[in-house]
Order: structure tokens, then C-alpha cells, then sequence
């Protein structure tokens, strides 16, 4: 069970993508080079294969999506990661469904300065891959709906288990 679940997750879902891109791209040149020109045509085989472009499936829900990077500071508690940080700092990400996302442009995936170090941490060679937008767009105004909106909260640590609220 533990190994199904390892195989489901979304960094091996991505691995696996990103492996089958990186073999695409790798497998390129050797096909090109057993159907390459002779010496004296005028026409010469591009040596640089083309990276390739990953793509997120599409939503299956009614809303458009929209998305926004918070920067929050907790100044009452010490950062434990970071010794000399004299207040606790957390980057969070909120997805949501959005009432309209006209004038609002598409998200990236994964923020350009990330890029590098994703690419490293996952074996890729830069500039192989070219990373999706998502289908949420940045800042887009929130739907409230009748009575608001479930929220999923993904915690990387302990803590206690939220309540759910329901609409009445």
C-alpha cells in the first residue's frame, strides 16, 4: 500500500513526465542521425533539440480558478529553520475558485527563480524542459458562492487537525 501510494504522488508523477520528455528530447539526435544529409546537401540537421513543453490537465470544474502568493510574518514567534530570523516567515499559495479571471493572466507553475533548483534536485538538464502555467490566474476576484467555499489545508507539520465548518 505504502509503495502505491509513493507512486501516485505528484513529484513521481512529475519525475516520470519529466523522464519521458528528457528520452524524447535525447532520443531526438540519434534518429536524426541515421536520417541525416549527405556532406554536400545544403540542407544541415539542428544539433540543439528542441525542449520540450509540459502541460497540466484542464479542471473539471464550473469556476475559473484564481491563485495568490502570500509573504506572512509572525513576529511572536522565532523562525526554527532559520536561526538568525527574528520572526517566523512562511511563503503560502492559495488556490481558490474565482467569480471571472478576464484581465487576470495565467500562473506559472513554479516561480522562474525556483526553476534552476527544481531542475537540479530532479536530474534534469537545464533548458530541457520548458514548465506549464497552471489554469488559475494571478489575483483573479473570489467567488463567495451562497455560503463560501470548502477549504483544504495542506500542512507540512504537525498540528492540530482543523474543524470542519458548515454552511447553515
Amino acid at each position: 500500500m505504502l509503495n502505491e501510494r509513493r507512486l501516485l504522488t505528484r513529484r513521481a508523477l512529475l519525475r516520470t513526465a519529466a523522464a519521458s520528455a528528457i528520452a524524447s528530447v535525447s532520443m531526438a539526435p540519434a534518429a536524426s542521425a541515421q536520417s541525416r544529409p549527405a556532406s554536400g546537401s545544403p540542407i544541415v540537421a539542428n544539433p540543439t533539440p528542441t525542449p520540450v513543453r509540459l502541460s497540466l490537465p484542464a479542471p473539471t470544474g464550473p469556476h475559473p480558478l484564481g491563485t495568490v502568493s502570500l509573504h506572512l510574518v509572525d513576529r511572536a514567534r522565532v523562525d526554527p529553520w532559520q536561526d538568525p530570523r527574528p520572526a517566523r516567515e512562511l511563503m503560502i499559495q492559495l488556490w481558490y475558485p474565482a467569480h471571472a479571471a478576464h484581465g487576470h493572466p495565467p500562473a506559472p507553475w513554479m516561480s522562474p527563480g525556483a526553476v534552476p533548483f527544481f531542475e537540479r534536485e530532479q536530474g534534469i538538464p537545464s533548458g530541457t524542459l520548458l514548465l506549464p502555467t497552471t489554469h488559475a490566474h494571478l489575483a483573479a476576484p473570489v467567488d463567495h458562492g451562497r455560503c463560501g467555499r470548502p477549504v483544504v489545508l495542506v500542512l507540512t507539520g504537525p498540528a492540530q487537525q482543523p474543524q470542519p465548518r458548515h454552511c447553515s
